[in-house]
């Protein structure tokens, strides 16, 4: 994989990850958060997925533009496709994206 993919890759994960930590779980409570890879060359999946709160992914949240950045990296950069599934029992985002 290119050092470009990776970084790009590196700064989705990033944001998912973080996302995760700060709004999924509020008052401190308990939870898991899994990044799961599929790599199938040359195309490869990546699922970030939490079993937090979950949030109404298609109303727009205060501060919801890391998301934004995120799907926009992964469209244009990555030439990727991206999905978010989310409810009561947690959020799945995932992404797949041509090794490079």
């Amino acid at each position: 994989m290119s050092a470009d993919c990776a970084s790009s890759v590196a700064l989705v994960v990033n944001e998912l990850v973080q996302n995760a930590l700060k709004y999924a779980f509020p008052s401190g409570q308990a939870g898991r958060i899994g990044i799961e890879l599929h790599s199938g060359r040359p195309l490869c999946q990546l699922t970030v997925w939490d079993n937090g709160v979950g949030f109404q992914a298609d109303r727009p949240r205060p501060g919801g533009a890391g998301l934004e950045l995120a799907s926009t990296i992964v469209r244009e950069k990555l030439t990727g496709e991206w999905s978010v599934e989310s409810g009561p029992g947690g959020t799945r985002i995932s992404f797949d994206f041509l090794e490079q």
